[in-house]
């Protein structure tokens, strides 16, 4: 029985069995992962919306950036001299 051929219907019948045990659980296996990916691509192209509108946001508002750091740039000596002051005084 080892050495003799297999008939046609016994090739079918195991290919059948290889399709049905072998390939089926990955074919099941690769659509929960394309459903994945598609899932987390649809998650990552929001984030990049969303970050591509954060930083257009940020760029128009760079006008309002410099004007605060214009606004801080003459307190900032006078804070120093200020801490210093206090420092040498003891009383910080």
């Amino acid at each position: 029985m080892g050495n003799e051929p297999i008939t046609k219907e016994e090739f079918n019948r195991l290919v059948s069995q290889v399709k049905f045990y072998h390939y089926r659980p990955q074919q099941i296996a690769l659509k929960e992962l394309k459903a994945m990916m598609e899932r987390h691509h649809k998650v990552m192209a929001d984030h990049i919306e969303s970050d591509a509108l954060f930083f257009a946001k940020l760029s128009g508002a760079k006008w309002a950036l410099w004007a605060i750091v214009a606004l801080v740039a003459p307190i900032v000596p006078i804070l120093y001299y200020l801490i210093k002051a206090l420092a040498l005084a003891k009383i910080i």
